[in-house]
This record gives structure tokens, C-alpha cells and sequence, in this order.
């Protein structure tokens, strides 16, 4: 399937948490500069909120304060700024799913979730902050479906207090697609009544963000042929699939908002309009944004 989308000439080079100091993105103050140099043109901020298990969210002491300083770091430094809110469930500490609400709790969730999200809206309207996601995947917090009806009830909103690029973050490689490899058209068989399919699910939205790792390939194997050529084909059925999303849905593009390997620009150049990378390797970026991506 060909991408008659398009790509914005100016490709959005985001490091998740980049931090050369080691502290996860609590210190950018200290690297935006040398990232800047690297070539990286976003930073990418994921805002942790702490969930009780009843559903109450509580906001990370001086969070906001430390927040808006690393805003006005990156920006000093030529760097655009993505703030992403993100959920951890307490319960689920240490379990592989901390992100994970169970639906007893989103009557609680739901609507405090909601005010904190436009709180937040104001705030990156506030400090000129270029992308706002209003939560990392959704899909993966509720129900796709619910998922999919929250997305459309909050983005309104949003839009009503902040005037830069929404992006809807999903993960929907990392909620329900491990281990079910079918072999090429595998993923379009997989998603064919996945809500994501639904005209409509992403509407409102300027950019798609998706989630994706080797590992999520049945019999996955470093190094190994099988495995590697699989998962190419996997990867770019997912780009295919995200760009059908995003064209149907009148969004501006794509982009892989979680990954560790160059395999993602490899097999998403021309057609991703970003990369949202877990920085873990200085030459990797300086390659990739220095000098390949445009």
C-alpha cells in the first residue's frame, strides 16, 4: 500500500526523556545544548501522574515547576518540546502493566484525568509548547474502544485552550498485535475490527503516534534472518496502516513516538512525518538526525 499522505519537509527528531545527564528528562536544562547539536529537534516529555487504586491521580511534587523550566531550556536552545501525560496506575507497580486502569476505577479516573489534561492544555498554550498528547496510549490505558470515544470527547476541548499540534498517541502494535504474526497482511487481518478502524477514531487529531518493538514478533530472534525480514515486513504494514488512519481522518501524518532501533527510520523514511527515540545511543541520534533525515 503506497503513502499518497506525504511527509512535512521538516521531520520532527524527538528524544524521549534525552537527558545526557542520566536523570530521565529531570535535567534538561543541563543537555538541551548538546542535544540541539546532535541534530535533535524535540524533546519529548512524558509527565508522570501517580493513580491510587480507586482512580484518584495525584500530580508528581513540583512537577509543573520543574516542567516549565525545562520548557524554556529547550526553547533557549532551538528545541521544540512535546508534553505527554501519562498515567501509573499503583496497583500494577511492577507488574509489566502499570499504565493499565481497570474500568472499576474510570468512573473515578476518568473525569479527574480529564481536568488535569486541560489544565495542562493552558499551560502548554501558556509556554508555546509545540505538541501535546493528552495521553500515552490510550489503547492501552482503557479499552481501544473506550480509547477511542475519550480521545473524541477530550480533543474538542483541548482545542478550546491550546492552539499547537495535538497528537494522539497510541500503541497499537503494543495492545493486542505480540505474538500474532500471520505472516505478510498479517496486521491490516489483525486490526480489521480494531476501532482504530472506524472512520472517525483519530478525527480532530494533527499527528498519530504509534508503539513498536522487535521483540513483539512471534520467534523473535537478534540476528536472525527470519526474524529481521518478519519484522521489516510488520513494521512497515503498521506504517501502512497508521497513514491509512491518519489520511482517512484528515490528520497531518505519522510518527513513532516509542522504539530503541535504527530498523524504525530505516523502514519508516519518506513516509513518517517523526520519531519520538528512547535515547540510549549518541551515535545512533547523530547519525540519524545529524545527517540522514532531513
Amino acid at each position: 500500500m503506497g503513502n499518497s499522505l506525504g511527509v512535512e519537509a521538516n521531520i520532527y527528531k524527538g528524544i524521549v526523556k534525552g537527558d545526557k545527564t542520566g536523570f530521565m528528562g529531570f535535567t534538561i536544562l543541563f543537555s538541551a545544548a548538546s542535544l540541539e547539536e546532535s541534530g535533535v529537534n524535540m524533546v519529548v516529555d512524558e509527565v508522570p501522574f501517580f493513580v491510587d487504586p480507586e482512580g484518584n491521580v495525584c500530580e508528581f511534587p513540583y512537577y509543573r515547576q520543574l516542567l516549565i523550566q525545562n520548557i524554556q531550556a529547550a526553547h533557549r536552545n532551538g528545541l521544540q518540546y512535546c508534553m505527554t501525560l501519562q498515567d501509573n496506575y499503583l496497583p500494577n507497580s511492577g507488574t509489566g502493566h502499570p499504565h493499565v486502569i481497570p474500568e472499576s476505577a474510570w468512573s473515578t479516573f476518568i473525569p479527574q484525568w480529564n481536568g488535569l489534561v486541560l489544565e495542562y492544555a493552558v499551560l502548554a498554550e501558556k509556554f508555546g509548547v509545540e505538541m501535546y498528547a493528552p495521553l500515552v496510549e490510550p489503547d492501552g490505558v482503557f479499552s481501544t474502544e473506550k480509547a477511542v470515544e475519550w480521545g473524541q470527547e477530550i480533543v474538542p476541548q483541548i482545542k478550546e485552550r491550546y492552539s499547537g499540534k495535538i497528537l494522539f498517541r497510541s500503541g497499537f502494535t503494543a495492545g493486542g498485535c505480540q505474538g500474532l504474526w500471520l505472516g505478510p497482511g498479517g496486521f491490516a487481518e489483525i486490526m480489521a475490527d480494531n476501532p482504530f478502524s472506524n472512520s472517525g477514531a483519530f478525527s480532530g487529531y494533527d499527528y498519530i503516534g504509534f508503539t513498536i518493538y522487535p521483540q513483539w514478533i512471534e520467534g523473535w530472534e537478534y540476528g536472525d534472518p527470519k526474524s529481521e525480514a518478519n519484522y521489516r515486513i510488520w513494521l512497515s504494514e503498521v506504517i501502512d496502516y497508521a497513514l491509512m488512519c491518519a489520511q482517512r481522518d484528515g490528520c497531518s501524518g505519522v510518527i513513532a513516538t516509542e522504539f530503541g532501533e535504527d530498523r524504525v527510520f530505516e523502514v519508516g523514511e519518506g513516509r513518517l512525518s517523526g520519531y519520538f527515540f528512547y535515547y540510549d545511543e549518541p551515535d545512533l541520534i547523530e547519525y540519524w538526525y545529524g545527517e540522514r533525515l532531513p
